[in-house]
Parts: structure tokens; C-alpha cells; sequence
């Protein structure tokens, strides 16, 4: 689910990244997988109705023992997780 090195830091690898950042990334494959729904005629994991990424984010913080910061979460979801798209409100 995750793009291939795309994501890297400039200069890096998936390999290289530090240990924070392969649990960030391995815990939103997690989320992503048991709360999304993919969508069968589209590349696509589209989020319930009503999911708020800071809600995610404070999710994340309480499961995880030291944390990324919120700007690096949002940040690796934008680069890793171009096809998690969020129902819009009306």
C-alpha cells in the first residue's frame, strides 16, 4: 500500500529510514487495512464518513510508545498514502 521509494528522504532509502518511521508507516498500512474500504472499480481505500486525520493522529500517539510528530505523520501519510482518500463532508 505504501508507494515504493518515492517517500524516501532525498539521499535515503526505505531501508535507511529510522525506526520511528518504519513503525509510523507499518502502523498506518495497519489502520488503513481494518478501517478503510477499497473501492472495487478504483485504485483507491477511501475512510469511513466522519474519519478526522488528528483523531488518526491521537490514535496513533496512544498505540505507539514514542511518537512522530504530528506535522511528520501528516507529512509521511501525504507522501506514502497517496490513495487513502477521506469521504467529504457536505
Amino acid at each position: 500500500m505504501c508507494m515504493n521509494n518515492k517517500e524516501a528522504p532525498t539521499g535515503k532509502s526505505p531501508r535507511n529510514w529510522d525506526k520511528s518511521t518504519l513503525l509510523l508507516i507499518a502502523w498506518l498500512e495497519d489502520y488503513f487495512r481494518f478501517h478503510g474500504e477499497r473501492m472495487p472499480h478504483r485504485n483507491e481505500i477511501v475512510m469511513p464518513y466522519g474519519t478526522v486525520k488528528s483523531h488518526i493522529y491521537e490514535q496513533y500517539k496512544m498505540d505507539v510508545e514514542n511518537p512522530v510528530s504530528k506535522s511528520q505523520f501528516y507529512k509521511k501519510w501525504i507522501d506514502s498514502f497517496q490513495l487513502v482518500k477521506m469521504k467529504k463532508v457536505k
